[in-house]
């Protein structure tokens, strides 16, 4: 990965990619199918709304390295219960990449040629950082509806950018076997303002996330013959509010068998990619807790492995 010095503007679809990198191990194994399933502290991230079904306080970490280690990912999301009907969360996400080599042409401004060719003039770290400040209330047994409110750092070398984000997010459950998830991405379109250090002068331009949608199905039940629990679950991702990015991006699919509460085993496919995971419920001799695993494949990217631990108290 290089990095040329000027000016970049990038498309609107994939300046937010740090976001959609998703958090916990469980959700990833389901092909990152978690809007309308969500119920724990990572649902900060998910869908907001999921926080109204918590019970307990929890704390989720989780750790993954991206595209064969090229990429440090970690998340850590803290939720809890204010009343019966209100609820609180946080999560910090990072994403970091290092030893990026900067690079420019001898001449910028000559065209690339024989005699004009690329230097590498530095070797810098990239870090990305979103911090979620959300809440949650349940109006009914059947309906909740959550928002979070998100502080974006970036940085990449000496150039540094902040941004500010909404998302708003809704669960309704239709009966005992199904619920359905909508979340709001970055409702009004998120802007990324960068100081630019270049040419030995500072300048300023801004990048934006464009809103999204993740609408999502989750069908659970007792598995027949063999016992267990199960949920499958089916998302799609739209975009919206820009000529340029607009309409279904993709669509997700998940499925989770729970065997006698101690172990899960999950799998899912994920933008065209399989997934799969597995889980311990019950940690020895820390009940109140659960470890998860997950494996993303890529055909062009290499792999994605991911573990996230979770504590209830």
């Amino acid at each position: 990965m290089a990095i040329t010095i000027q000016n970049v503007y990038c498309s609107e679809k994939f300046t937010g990619d740090f976001l959609s990198l998703g958090a916990g191990a469980r959700a990833l194994g389901m092909g990152s199918t978690f809007v309308a399933v969500t119920d724990g502290a990572v649902s900060t991230y998910y869908n907001p709304a999921g926080l109204s079904r918590l019970n307990v306080n929890e704390i989720n970490f989780m750790h993954s390295e991206q595209f064969g280690g090229l990429e440090n990912y970690n998340t850590i999301s803290a939720a809890a219960p204010l009343s019966e009907s209100v609820y609180a969360g946080l999560s910090l996400i990072h994403v970091g990449v290092g030893n990026i080599p900067y690079t420019r042409l001898w001449d910028p401004s000559k065209a690339l040629s024989d005699s004009n060719r690329v230097e590498v003039v530095s070797h810098e770290d990239a870090a990305d950082y979103a911090l979620y400040l959300s809440g949650a209330k349940r109006f009914t047994e059947k309906l909740s509806i959550g928002t979070s409110f998100k502080i974006i750092r970036r940085s990449i070398g000496p150039d540094t950018a902040f941004g500010f984000g909404i998302d708003v997010g809704l669960q309704y459950r239709i009966n005992r076997r199904w619920d359905m998830g909508i979340a709001f991405k970055d409702i009004t379109g998120t802007t990324i303002a960068w100081d630019v250090q270049s040419n030995d002068r500072d300048h300023t331009t801004n990048d934006r996330i464009a809103a999204t949608m993740d609408a999502g199905l989750a069908y659970k039940d007792i598995a027949p013959w063999i016992g267990g629990n199960y949920i499958l679950t089916a998302s799609m991702i739209f975009f919206g509010d820009s000529p340029d990015v607009k309409g279904l991006d993709t669509m997700n699919i998940g499925l989770e068998y729970i065997m006698v509460d101690l172990l899960a085993f999950r799998a899912g496919m994920s933008g065209g990619n399989g997934t799969f995971g597995v889980g311990l419920m019950r940690l020895p001799l820390i009940s109140s807790s659960s470890l998860d695993y997950a494996f993303l494949g890529h055909e062009e990217l290499d792999s994605t492995h991911r573990i996230s631990l979770t504590v209830r108290f």
